[in-house]
């Protein structure tokens, strides 16, 4: 679709950045500092969803995420997914595959797809 946005007038957005971006001596007399000791959670926390068990007992990949989604065909069916495979996606594609404990906290590794 090539469709023109209806608010093409970008004037407001300019003088919104001109009123309110840092200069250089904002930046520098700024008394902000990171805080190492506060930090979010790492996971996200649905506390009104119910939650599914996901298996975990499937086989490394054994290439590469761009070649198997290119050697899918028109034969596959993407109205279903099994919880089996929906799991294996998710692990492989999102999830965390590694923790590192440092003196300054554990680290999690996701997934790189």
């Amino acid at each position: 679709m090539n469709r023109k946005l209806k608010n093409d007038n970008i004037k407001s957005a300019i003088e919104y950045h001109a009123k309110t971006k840092h200069s250089e001596t904002t930046v520098r007399l700024s008394a902000h500092y990171l805080n190492w000791n506060n930090k979010p959670s790492a996971f996200k926390v649905y506390t009104k969803l119910s939650s599914t068990l996901l298996p975990r007992n499937f086989q490394s990949p054994k290439r590469g995420a761009m070649r198997s989604i290119s050697d899918l065909g028109a034969t596959e069916d993407a109205t279903s997914i099994s919880i089996g495979k929906l799991s294996e996606i998710l692990y492989f594609s999102a999830g965390l595959t590694r923790e590192v404990k440092t003196p300054l906290g554990t680290y999690y590794m996701r997934a790189a797809s």
